[in-house]
């Protein structure tokens, strides 16, 4: 029992760690970065909107595919209720995508339209080419 109490406290202090790198990364870029109850951050930008959702991967990246499913229904749902139809929509985690899922990119990227970037030092963050052309705006260098 305390070993997954543990593992909680842990993967919510990645998940808050991920949200405070990301919003000082999106006020670095002249972004004013929000959040609320529900949504872990957005921002809006030169007329674009994006709302991003945090997940927090174990090491062993065995949690990224629920972690991913999670983010998916998570990312569409908010775009609906809060009536963003052209939101733009992105995955962020504390680590790439290893090689045996490299396939979830191609998914997300092309048929849900949904970025991924990640950082492993909650100071740079990085996408592969075609989550950078998603954010738009937003996009890491």
């Amino acid at each position: 029992m305390d070993i997954d109490r543990q593992k909680l406290e842990r993967a919510n202090l990645l998940h808050w760690k991920l949200v405070d790198a990301k919003a000082s990364f999106l006020a670095k870029l002249g972004a004013t970065p929000y959040d609320n109850a529900h949504i872990d951050l957005f921002a809006e930008m030169k007329s674009e909107f994006i709302i991003y959702e945090m997940k927090s991967v174990h090491d062993d990246s065995a949690n990224l595919l629920a972690q991913v499913r999670k983010a998916v229904a998570q990312l569409y749902e908010y775009r609906f209720i809060y009536a963003k139809p052209d939101a733009r929509l992105c995955i962020v985690t504390n680590r790439a995508v290893c090689k045996a899922n490299e396939w979830l990119l191609s998914y997300l990227e092309q048929d849900r339209s949904i970025a991924y970037a990640w950082t492993e030092d909650f100071v740079h963050f990085s996408a592969h080419p075609q989550s950078k052309a998603l954010t738009g705006v937003f996009a890491p260098p």
